[in-house]
């Protein structure tokens, strides 16, 4: 469905863009990948902070959240990490969950690095990158 979309954007507008920002599902990053050569797919941090709040809801850790500061600043770390260069965000990683032994925030930093976007890292380097290049 998205190849076939972008397909008639792409005839429709001839045009070929040097980078698309999208959120985090697979299928639109392939087709985007697939019908525009050499695109750079971005992922948009609003997205990425989204699903880090869904996870946050759904792991029960909303009350907690709410109520506790430091909670709230050892959940909210993961945001910062598209705001670093891309070669150091696996470092960011583990240093930010060195210290965590909570089961449940443990799960919430294994849902994060498995998010698509943050384990291939497009939208990590989507802040830091367009903020230094103006894109």
């Amino acid at each position: 469905m998205y190849k076939e979309f972008l397909i008639q954007i792409k005839q429709k507008l001839n045009c070929n863009p040097l980078s698309i920002t999208s959120d985090f599902e697979k299928a639109f990053i392939n087709a985007s990948s697939s019908v525009f050569t050499g695109v750079k797919v971005f992922g948009c941090f609003f997205h990425l902070k989204q699903s880090m709040w869904r996870k946050i809801t759904d792991l029960g850790l909303k009350t907690i959240y709410n109520d506790d500061e430091k909670v709230r600043e050892i959940l909210k770390l993961p945001q910062s990490l598209a705001f670093i260069p891309k070669e150091d965000v696996k470092l960011a990683i583990s240093l930010i969950n060195s210290d965590i032994t909570d089961p449940t925030i443990i799960d919430f930093y294994n849902y994060v690095e498995d998010v698509d976007g943050v384990k291939k890292l497009p939208c990590l380097k989507n802040l830091c990158f367009r903020l230094i290049y103006g894109m």
